[in-house]
């Protein structure tokens, strides 16, 4: 690929064609300036004076923040989930949960296992060996599997989200056949979600002819990227439309129709019988779920946006190789913060959420004190048993 046009589809394989030395990737990480690899060919980037210190420390620390945050949080989660499992109160609602707090937990990995070791990497190298490395990672192992870790972090958020819809539809629109419905065929259903993300995330190896595996020097990530021919590239749109715009659609649609059952059902009048009555009581349980739903909808969509925007703007060529770097980057560990709003919703909005963590943390406070009560008892019955064999003697 030549020229400034369609970096979007491959912003690492563009090159001049004088030399391996005199090879110019597009752009440069995002924390430094776009120069950065020509200006410093045989200097790591590290002591380059085209990149800032005091972003790398930035990146590094609110990368770790947010690694953190996502592991220790869906941790939480689980914790709940199993928690509540050995209490027997799980729910269909926990399951679900548990099943997109273990995908998002990758999310969280992959920062600490792919993200900053990169980052590391790629500070410590001369602007000629980042450049020369790009072609060496090209649809290497490393880059399929970074890459395809990370897409699946995406699909698993959608088909998750989706799955919850249509059973926040089902359980609002048919109350008393969901209650009755067995667990284990939300379990099945789940395990459905997980191939089917797997599916989504591996459809840049179906069409090896459209897509290449490679590392993005702007955001120290792997992601798959589309050859330069828009009209060869058909099937891989229609790929990408049917295995992620659709599901999303869907999505959306669930949502928007569950919303009307929940408008609809609040308008009616109560009913004398006690099966109305309890139909209501059972839809307005069901609406605290719903709510939370929602808002981790709206949380994917915003955290989805600015990438979208940024992509779109790629597109038309409103950006150039000197001002995509930092937008991508931004853009792409802004997305990755999805894995952490799911999360703060459960603790923010769900009143049994909160209650379960503040059980499991009582019962862990209760147990410790009863093993140092009897960790006192047992030396106690030590110090007696001594202090009689002493007067004896």
């Amino acid at each position: 690929m030549e020229g400034s046009g369609n970096f979007t589809e491959a912003p690492t394989m563009q090159f001049n064609s004088t030399g391996p030395q005199l090879q110019q990737l597009c752009g440069a990480p995002g924390i430094c300036e776009p120069t950065a690899l020509t200006a410093c060919p045989n200097t790591t980037l590290h002591n380059c004076d085209k990149c800032a210190s005091s972003q790398s420390v930035l990146f590094v620390f609110f990368g770790t923040l947010l690694g953190l945050f996502i592991i220790a949080g869906n941790l939480l989660v689980i914790t709940v989930g199993i928690h509540r499992a050995r209490s027997h109160k799980a729910t269909k609602v926990d399951a679900c949960r548990n099943s997109l707090a273990l995908a998002d937990i990758l999310t969280g990995i992959q920062i600490f296992a792919v993200a900053l070791p990169n980052y590391a990497w790629t500070m410590n190298s001369t602007g000629v060996e980042v450049d020369q490395a790009q072609w060496a990672l090209s649809n290497s192992p490393q880059a399929i599997a970074g890459a395809s870790i990370f897409l699946f972090t995406f699909t698993s958020s959608i088909y998750h989200l989706l799955f919850f819809a249509v059973l926040r539809l089902y359980a609002i629109g048919f109350p008393l056949r969901y209650r009755s419905q067995p667990t284990r065929r939300v379990y099945f259903a789940l395990v459905i979600v997980w191939l089917v993300s797997i599916a989504a995330a591996s459809i840049p190896g179906w069409f090896p002819q459209y897509y290449f595996f490679e590392y993005y020097h702007f955001t120290f990530l792997f992601f798959p990227a589309l050859n330069y021919n828009h009209l060869e590239n058909a099937p891989a749109y229609v790929a990408l439309v049917f295995f992620l715009v659709i599901p999303y659609g869907l999505m959306t649609i669930f949502m928007i129709a569950t919303a009307g059952l929940v408008l609809k059902s609040s308008t009616l009048s109560k009913s004398n019988l006690v099966h109305g009555r309890e139909k209501h009581k059972m839809i307005k349980k069901e609406f605290q779920t719903f709510k939370a739903v929602a808002i981790m909808q709206f949380g994917f969509t915003l955290t989805l946006l600015p990438l979208c925007v940024v992509v779109g703007l790629s597109y038309s060529q409103y950006f150039d190789c000197n001002t995509v770097g930092t937008p991508y980057m931004i853009a792409f560990y802004i997305i990755m913060s999805n894995s952490l709003v799911n999360v703060a919703v459960y603790s923010a909005l769900d009143d049994k959420f909160q209650t379960a963590v503040r059980c499991m943390l009582a019962s862990w406070k209760v147990t410790c004190c009863n093993r140092n009560r009897l960790d006192g008892k047992s030396t106690s019955a030590r110090s007696r048993a001594t202090l009689t064999t002493t007067i004896a003697r």
